[in-house]
């Protein structure tokens, strides 16, 4: 009988042990995915104008037609506190953040600058968002620098200094996370549209620091509170990427 139950007892052992190494072999596939959160903007070879307004474009050898004043940006930098996925899942809300992203050079395509782990299921009512934080010593949120073409044809330096708080967000697809694949989520700022409510009238009005048209909330703070009231709108997402782990 102790023979019996002995051999009994080690089956019963061996069976739960199968059992429970394959379900967690299967949690651990399933259970999660990687998602990576970039950022990209408008290509640096594409030219944009603003009818009755200033012509904008961002390639550096691209200036605006004679005649025009226009604005090209030739470099923009980004230092991000944190990428955030906000989203529905079985009816709760649901978070994910990234940890903070600098020096992300905006003419660049960036498209895998912050990786988090994104649990299982199926993700409803998305939005996407990059996060600015108003710092004190560190490397500025956000900032553009450019040339400013007057009618006449005069180039000047023109720069555009962000530091406060502000969320750019943009709606996303739905998204089923099964755990097999790993995700790209990837937001895009559009520059073109920065400037599509500033005249040209407006930056021919504005003051100089050391023969540069510095724009920030202090100093021609009229065309710096346009170029915001742009920024938080001029974004929208990629649909999301699936790649092999």
């Amino acid at each position: 009988m102790k023979t019996i139950n002995l051999k009994l007892m080690a089956c019963v052992f061996l069976l739960l042990t199968a059992v429970f190494s394959s379900c967690k072999k299967s949690s651990d596939t399933n259970a999660s995915s990687q998602i990576s959160f970039g950022l990209t903007s408008d290509s640096p070879l594409a030219t944009f104008s603003v009818p009755g307004s200033i012509a904008i474009n961002s390639l550096v050898t691209m200036g605006p037609p004679l005649g025009t004043a226009g604005i090209t940006w030739t470099s923009g930098i980004a230092n991000i506190a944190r990428f955030q996925l906000e989203a529905k899942k079985d009816g709760k809300s649901v978070e994910i953040n990234t940890t903070g992203v600098t020096h992300v050079d905006l003419f660049t395509l960036n498209t895998s600058l912050a990786n988090v782990q994104i649990d299982a299921g199926t993700y409803t009512e998305i939005e996407l968002r990059i996060v600015f934080e108003k710092v004190t010593t560190a490397d500025l949120p956000f900032v553009l620098k450019g040339t400013y073409t007057t009618k006449a044809g005069t180039n000047i330096p023109v720069e555009f200094d962000f530091n406060d708080n502000l969320i750019i967000k943009a709606s996303a697809e739905n998204l089923v996370v099964d755990g097999t694949k790993n995700l790209g989520a990837s937001l895009s700022v559009h520059l073109a549209k920065l400037l599509a409510t500033v005249t040209a009238a407006e930056i021919d009005a504005t003051a100089r620091t050391n023969s540069t048209i510095l724009i920030t909330s202090s100093i021609n703070a009229n065309v710096y509170n346009k170029i915001i009231a742009a920024l938080t709108s001029c974004s929208d997402s990629k649909p999301f990427e699936k790649h092999d782990k």
